[in-house]
């Protein structure tokens, strides 16, 4: 409900070829509220088709850097999810406890994502129209690093990596921290120590099978 409110969420349905199919549209908005892209994800199960089962897909002529992004009261900082499903699921955990921040899903693991809704968030903070080329939006974090946006510890708590933990998740955070680019950590624990990842979707259903 949440997130339809936001008017990110839509149902729809897909045809490819002869073949039919119910879907999410989970969509990126610009700043005036437009459109810009969309991925979707399947709802029934069809291992004929997709390997995963499932449908997974980003609109072609999407803009590849934007992705879902929602905000919550007056934005100050940024918190990064890897997928729409796993955005959903970390707002349903912490809710209660997220007040001034804008929620971003990256459609993978994408630094040009982190890069532009930094530059953005920094325009909006600071009154300061945002000129930039799609270049340079994509490349904001380390064009911030370099130019001592971070330095002596400063806006420490602006980013927010809320990824999978597996090891992908971990490079993400570690190609980062090695640029000197300050980030908050927030990855789902490992339950159990046969699992090989897990991911706020998968966090967010063992909370509910436990309770």
């Amino acid at each position: 409900d949440f997130f339809i409110g936001k008017e990110v969420l839509a149902q729809a349905t897909k045809k490819s070829e002869d073949y039919f199919e119910p879907v999410i549209v989970f969509k990126s908005l610009d700043k005036h509220n437009e459109v810009i892209g969309a991925s979707l994800q399947g709802i029934v199960e069809n291992h004929s088709r997709y390997d995963k089962g499932r449908l997974k897909q980003i609109m072609r002529s999407s803009d590849g850097t934007t992705g879902m992004n929602v905000d919550i009261g007056e934005p100050k900082r940024l918190i990064f999810a890897e997928s729409p499903i796993d955005l959903m699921s970390y707002y349903e955990l912490h809710k209660d406890n997220l007040q001034d921040v804008r929620l971003v899903a990256m459609d993978g693991l994408k630094e040009s994502t982190v890069g532009f809704h930094l530059a953005q968030l920094q325009s909006e903070l600071s009154g300061r129209p945002l000129n930039w080329s799609r270049e340079q939006l994509a490349d904001g974090v380390n064009i911030a690093a370099q130019n001592g946006f971070f330095k002596d510890g400063k806006r420490s708590d602006m980013i927010t990596l809320a990824v999978d933990n597996d090891e992908a998740g971990h490079n993400f955070i570690t190609n980062l921290l090695k640029k000197e680019i300050p980030v908050q950590i927030d990855i789902p624990p490992i339950l159990d120590p046969i699992q090989e990842k897990n991911d706020w979707n998968e966090a967010l259903k063992n909370n509910m099978y436990q309770s």
